[in-house]
């Protein structure tokens, strides 16, 4: 917590990059008392704060570096403790289960039209289909769905020795055929109201 004007202001510690195109979150973020800090501030600031003030800290999540600087530090007030946050982002209701069952009947649906279209473009009318052309055509399916808002990640569609590629991300220049005599990795996700 930080004090602004008087009042505890939450301190967000991001590279200001991250934030850069989303439209009116400094505004937001600030009617929430939360501050936007420069990621790098955060060492600064763990040492100006004071033995009077309680540090609860996961040691399964906490940066490494930051973790030592906060238990070499000799706090009075020092707790390692479960991230109560994750715990309760965890906890769903109801409603928020159901959404998450359809969006993924939704999403199950495109994947599972994708594939359909893929075998018969390949196996069935001997077309050739590259990895990208594969990731746009399973875009598109997903597009034709109510709710879609984006893809969860760039998809990972590689063939062959691609497959082996951590993170791999087929370009429309640089992208092999997908191939009945290869492995095909397919790693995707979509976003859904």
């Amino acid at each position: 917590m930080n004090e602004n004007d008087g009042d505890e202001y939450l301190n967000l510690y991001v590279d200001d990059n991250k934030l850069k195109d989303v439209e009116n979150i400094y505004d937001h973020l600030n009617s929430n008392k939360i501050k936007i800090s420069p990621y790098q501030r955060i060492y600064e600031d763990l040492k100006a704060i004071s033995d009077d003030h309680m540090i609860i800290l996961d040691k399964n999540s906490c940066n490494q570096f930051i973790y030592e600087q906060i238990i070499s530090s000799n706090k009075k007030h020092f707790l390692s403790g479960i991230n109560i946050v994750e715990w309760t982002k965890a906890i769903k209701n109801e409603t928020e289960l159901e959404g998450f069952r359809e969006c993924h009947k939704r999403d199950g649906a495109a994947i599972v039209r994708y594939l359909a279209w893929l075998e018969d473009q390949i196996v069935n009318r001997k077309n050739s289909i590259t990895e990208y052309e594969g990731a746009r055509k399973l875009l598109n399916f997903r597009q034709e769905n109510d709710l879609f808002i984006d893809e969860s990640f760039d998809t990972i569609s590689s063939s062959g020795d691609n497959s082996a590629i951590i993170h791999y991300k087929p370009s429309p220049e640089n992208c092999k055929q997908i191939s009945t005599n290869e492995i095909y990795l397919l790693d995707s996700g979509g976003h859904y109201l």
